[in-house]
């Protein structure tokens, strides 16, 4: 008989694994198994926004990072991270409001981005 943890964290590092190792099936049911086990996991939200960079499959890269941002306000990387999304977008408008958020939450690294 195998186990299956029950930990979204199990399941978030799981899927950033197979992320890392150019496997986006088998993060991506990673991390909907941590997303199964904890709904209100910020973390596994934000990773798999970041499998959707990664993938330049921006429109599903920004819902994440939206619920990642409902189950944690303060979460100033996916403030960043959507911003990234909405620029590739073209929604620049929104991209920059993102990027100040972020900015304000003291995530330095989203300071200086502009949208193009």
């Amino acid at each position: 008989m195998q186990l299956q943890p029950t930990n979204a964290v199990y399941w978030a590092n799981r899927g950033n694994a197979h992320a890392r190792a150019q496997q986006p099936t088998a993060a991506e049911q990673a991390f909907a198994k941590a997303m199964e086990q904890d709904p209100w996991h910020a973390y596994s939200w934000f990773a798999r926004g970041n499998l959707y960079l990664q993938l330049q499959q921006w429109h599903k890269a920004e819902p994440d990072f939206t619920t990642a941002i409902s189950k944690s306000p303060t979460y100033a990387e996916a403030y960043s991270n959507r911003g990234l999304a909405r620029a590739k977008q073209g929604r620049c408008p929104e991209a920059k409001q993102d990027y100040q958020t972020a900015c304000r939450l003291g995530y330095d690294r989203a300071c200086p981005y502009k949208c193009p």
